[in-house]
């Protein structure tokens, strides 16, 4: 039987999508959601603007997908972008997550 997914794992799937697009040499929002995203540029920009505004982090500067401090904010923001409201609890079970599977080389690149 398949395991259902909750909503903490498919926030989960962000963090590793975002994480994995970074260790491809996306290292600020502008590369990191314009992967994420692949929009038309009148879309893009403003998606951007949004997390940007939302997560108080810049377009611009570098991201470290493993600084919780930067990528709790930024996926909180593009969750309430794709799927409304956001379940704190799961976001930070996300993080949890994720950033274990990260200490324990468990993320495929």
């Amino acid at each position: 039987m398949a395991k259902i997914k909750t909503k903490a794992d498919e926030y989960k799937e962000i963090f590793v999508k975002l994480h994995r697009y970074q260790r491809k040499g996306a290292d600020n929002l502008i590369l990191l959601l314009t992967r994420f995203v692949r929009a038309k540029a009148e879309y893009m920009t403003k998606y951007i603007d949004v997390v940007a505004e939302r997560s108080g982090v810049s377009a611009t500067g570098h991201i470290t997908t493993t600084n919780g401090d930067i990528m709790m904010p930024v996926v909180r923001a593009i969750i309430e972008i794709e799927m409304g409201e956001v379940s704190e609890r799961d976001l930070h079970a996300a993080w949890e997550s994720f950033i274990e599977d990260y200490r324990n080389n468990r993320i495929k690149l």
